[in-house]
């Protein structure tokens, strides 16, 4: 269907591999439609051929059974909008822009992270409240900046970014789940996002910390 073509990149299912607490993974994709004039260019793996076939079969079938092209738009815009948000943290990541980072993951998630840096100041008989701590995370001083580069020593994002299959699992009111699988992994990692002040957030601390 060249109307209304859904702006959403589809992927297939996919594993994870699991270094430390965080999770590496890679993507092959191939393009859905090759020819120019057709709008945005979708991505998917040779695998999915017979998905496609039934997914072009079910969309013109809902049309032809008169559900509104505006439900159909309305949902791709909110899945192109949970997916854009979860790759705008893992590019700032790469980039290393922290402050960004900070205000891409949900509250829960900073909540986590100034608690665990707070009580290794404390361990370490450094005076230095948990009010003073988000600070330096929300201007990234100090503490954020040594926190994430030891976080990035043990996560690369470009596994992420270039070398993963990403999956919409499922999107509710303020909860969505995208699916982030290595190439040759058998798991697939649950990347957890929330809608809070109106935005989707990554739930960083939700999906990949190790519960105690």
């Amino acid at each position: 269907m060249v109307r209304n073509t859904p702006k959403i990149k589809l992927f297939s299912y996919f594993s994870l591999i699991n270094k430390t607490n965080f999770s590496l993974w890679k993507r092959e994709r191939i393009p859905l439609f090759g020819k120019e004039g057709l709008g945005e260019i979708f991505f998917l793996p040779k695998a999915l051929k017979s998905f496609v076939s039934a997914f072009v079969i079910f969309v013109v079938c809902t049309a032809s059974l008169g559900v509104p092209t505006e439900t159909i738009a309305s949902s791709d815009k909110e899945s192109n909008e949970v997916l854009a948000a979860a790759e705008e943290l893992f590019v700032a990541l790469r980039s290393r822009d922290y402050t960004k980072v900070w205000g891409r993951i949900t509250e829960a998630s900073r909540t986590t992270i100034v608690g665990d840096v707070h009580k290794r100041l404390d361990k370490s008989k450094i005076d230095f409240s948990k009010e003073k701590v988000t600070e330096d995370f929300a201007r990234c001083d100090d503490l954020c900046r040594t926190y994430w580069s030891n976080f990035l020593l043990n996560f690369e994002p470009n596994t992420v970014l270039t070398d993963s299959i990403w999956d919409l699992g499922f999107i509710k009111k303020n909860r969505a789940e995208i699916i982030i699988t290595y190439k040759k992994a058998t798991n697939s990692a649950k990347l957890k996002m929330m809608r809070e002040e109106g935005q989707w957030k990554v739930g960083l601390v939700e999906t990949f910390w190790t519960r105690k």
